[in-house]
């Protein structure tokens, strides 16, 4: 009977262990999610800079082809 109390044990034991290290593979998983999203929202907002610069060369060379053409 000792045998079998000491096997639980072990099993109750390795069973912690086993959780544990599930929650770390989940924290790990959570934390590379994030970094993964930050790269994501980095990129989004470097697109979104580049589109407003665009917009605004944009604007002011319609502005200058308006006055050539007269303001028209």
């Amino acid at each position: 009977m000792q045998e079998v109390l000491a096997q639980i044990e072990v099993v109750e034991v390795a069973a912690q262990v086993a959780k544990k290290a599930s929650l770390m593979n989940a924290k790990t998983a959570a934390v590379n999610l994030g970094d993964e999203t930050l790269k994501l929202l980095k990129l989004l907002s470097n697109k979104l800079n580049t589109l407003d610069e665009n917009q605004t060369f944009l604007a002011r060379k319609f502005g200058e082809i308006e006055n050539q053409l007269g303001g028209e």
